[in-house]
């Protein structure tokens, strides 16, 4: 039931900001800047920054392509949703350093999802309209047998391009599929934190430091909606590497 809201919600959403697809040119007139810094990816929604700055609108097929927007049926993004239709939307637009040399580029936030249950979030840099970098900074999954929903990565936006994405990553290599996991499940993983600098001659994102924690066992409240974020947990750090 909770889905079928959702859907609707995004669905009535949709239709009323966008009439069809837009390629990123069209959408880039239609997002206006989001100013208010940072941004910061909760993992309760009703957390996150309530800006006006939130818009609907489909993508065009072409640039899907370009950003490889595609969901996952697994935590480590191995094994492609091929059977579910996916809602490909940009979101909000932001141009977070101000250099009078350099026209920072466009940052715009992507998403794939089907409702919030199951999502992932790209950052699409471009800059005068060709596509510069792209990078996933957020992912929630979704399974019949978990109360929460099942969220790995996180991010927050500061302003002068400053981009930390924090991540807890299992440590089997074999895919974790979402949907086959249960309340009772635990997984061990490590938190692995990466900084970025965006480059605003280049377009890109470029990493500053990376900081690994030793790995340790989750149990599935730890990753839902109302569990620690990632960038409050109390792991012990290995150590941090400066680029």
């Amino acid at each position: 039931m909770k889905r079928a809201l959702v859907i609707l919600v995004i669905c009535l959403c949709t239709w009323n900001y966008a009439a069809g697809q837009h390629s990123i040119s069209e959408l880039r007139e239609m997002l206006p800047l989001t100013e208010s810094y940072p941004i910061c990816e909760f993992k309760n929604k009703a957390n996150n920054n309530k800006d006006n700055n939130w818009r609907w609108g489909w993508m065009s097929n072409n640039d899907i392509e370009k950003l490889r927007a595609v969901r996952f049926l697994d935590i480590q993004g191995k094994i492609e949703d091929k059977n579910t239709k996916c809602w490909v939307i940009a979101g909000r637009r932001y141009r977070p350093i101000f250099n009078p040399q350099y026209q920072c580029p466009d940052i715009f936030s992507v998403q794939i999802s089907i409702g919030y249950d199951m999502c992932r979030e790209i950052f699409a840099v471009y800059k005068d309209n060709q596509l510069c970098d792209t990078i996933e900074v957020f992912v929630c999954g979704y399974s019949k047998n978990v109360k929460d929903n099942i969220i790995t990565k996180q991010y927050v936006l500061y302003r002068k391009g400053i981009l930390a994405i924090y991540e807890l990553c299992p440590t089997t290599p074999d895919p974790i599929i979402f949907e086959s996991l249960t309340k009772t499940d635990k997984i061990t993983a490590q938190r692995k934190d990466v900084t970025y600098q965006l480059n605003v001659e280049s377009g890109k994102f470029v990493k500053t430091s990376e900081t690994t924690y030793h790995p340790q066992d989750y149990p599935i409240s730890y990753w839902g909606t109302n569990g620690t974020e990632i960038w409050n947990g109390t792991e012990t750090k290995i150590g941090t590497i400066t680029y």
